[in-house]
């Protein structure tokens, strides 16, 4: 059985999920904002992936074919602008850091039988210092952003992973880039020799009444980065194993006897704009799917574990 973080994330929020997405193998056939989501994502990083690879970069190859949702900070025009924007904020800080390795694909042990995937973005190194790095995307930098990475399973998986593999980890480093669309200039103006207008991918000079001289109108398309660094306490990571291989057997368990539980357990049918099979599951019994919602609304994926292999 191949399991990275994210598969066993989902087990523990509902296991009918993981069944349908991992087992099962299905997906909804139409892309939705859930989808939209995850793409804008992975483009994000495939950009900053070549970046770091110093290969030759080209923006609209990676975001034409780029589906839309209904968000208007998400579009093909918000992802060229956050890519184009992102390595001045990125050479600000790789001046301190020297790179071991990028995009690295391994896994972590958790006992003779079972192991984790794991995929990093980046690994860098600052004198005798080593660190992850690990690149997000959104829509809103908020205070406390940062914190949801404190508990994520994920990130301890790549704490542990580094610490086992280089015999130590001073940490992740979180770099945020936000994209936001205004679509009428923003408040407080700008004065017109602000750095911060080339921020926005629309501005304007012109005169203010209320400031008497020229201000920066700004609008559009609207950048911001930021950084955090994490870390995993010695207890943390082993409580982390512990806790992996307890669901993994009960994950086995549930495979043996052909059982998935739904549950809502951490927000399953909420978080992240919602389940995408809730339509599925409220018409369901058990292990017993309606056939025509199965049909109409969903499609099999030829490999649902594909993108541990990406």
């Amino acid at each position: 059985m191949i399991l990275d973080s994210s598969q066993i994330a989902d087990y523990q929020r509902c296991p009918m999920k993981w069944f349908l997405r991992y087992s099962l193998g299905i997906e909804k056939k139409r892309t939705d904002e859930r989808e939209a989501d995850r793409e804008f994502g992975k483009r994000v990083h495939l950009f900053l992936e070549k970046y770091y690879k110093k290969e030759e970069v080209d923006l609209n190859e990676i975001w034409n074919t780029y589906f839309q949702g209904n968000e208007k900070h998400k579009t093909t025009e918000g992802g060229l602008f956050l890519c184009k924007n992102f390595p001045k904020f990125l050479e600000r800080i790789d001046s301190q850091f020297e790179t071991i390795a990028v995009e690295i694909k391994d896994e972590v042990k958790l006992s003779d039988n079972m192991s984790v995937v794991v995929k990093l973005d980046r690994l860098v190194k600052n004198q005798d210092n080593i660190y992850i790095v690990e690149y997000k995307t959104t829509s809103s930098i908020y205070q406390g952003y940062f914190s949801r990475y404190l508990i994520d399973g994920k990130s301890t998986a790549y704490v542990n992973y580094v610490k086992e593999k280089y015999g130590q980890c001073s940490g992740i480093i979180l770099i945020a880039g936000e994209i936001k669309y205004y679509d009428k200039p923003s408040s407080p103006l700008l004065h017109k020799n602000s750095p911060e207008i080339e921020d926005y991918s629309q501005s304007e000079i012109k005169y203010s009444k209320h400031y008497g001289e020229e201000m920066a109108y700004c609008q559009g398309y609207h950048t911001k980065y930021e950084m955090e660094i994490i870390n995993r306490t010695k207890e943390e990571l082993e409580d982390w194993k512990e806790n992996c291989i307890l669901w993994i057997n009960d994950m086995n368990k549930s495979i043996e006897t052909n059982s998935f539980k739904k549950g809502d357990c951490g927000g399953a049918c909420s978080l992240f704009k919602g389940c995408e099979y809730r339509e599925l599951c409220k018409m369901s019994k058990g292990m017993m799917f309606d056939a025509d919602i199965l049909n109409q609304i969903y499609q099999h994926i030829e490999n649902p574990l594909a993108y541990l292999e990406e």
